[in-house]
């Protein structure tokens, strides 16, 4: 039996953003079907596709229907928490040298209730 060839044309613009997320308490096949059909209910997700190895979220998303918020808050309501970091750069007087740099790292596991923090210039 010969099958026509089809073509599929897929598109996004070239306005979308792709965003990983590490996803915290994944334990089975199911908690990433979870996540991921948690993803693509939230309006603005075009893709998503998780990783239950990695611990990882792959999520593509319309930026201008979506924000980062929206798909954290989808996540949290299914019951798993996202690994977060956060980088902070600043000046700070250093008397009698003048001025150095401050640069601040944080890793935030709110589910776990721990933040580890390393400060130095």
């Amino acid at each position: 039996m010969n099958l026509p060839d089809v073509k599929v044309n897929l598109s996004f613009g070239g306005g979308v953003r792709r965003i990983t997320f590490k996803i915290i308490g994944m334990h089975c096949a199911t908690c990433s079907l979870t996540v991921q059909r948690t993803l693509l209910s939230v309006p603005g997700v075009l893709a998503a596709d998780v990783s239950l190895a990695a611990d990882e979220a792959v999520v593509v998303v319309d930026p201008g229907r979506v924000r980062y918020i929206d798909l954290v808050k989808a996540i949290e309501r299914a019951g798993y928490d996202i690994y977060r970091e956060e980088a902070t750069l600043g000046m700070t007087p250093f008397p009698p040298f003048g001025w150095g740099f401050t640069v601040g790292v944080s890793s935030v596991t709110p589910s776990a209730g721990l933040m580890v923090s390393f400060l130095g210039w």
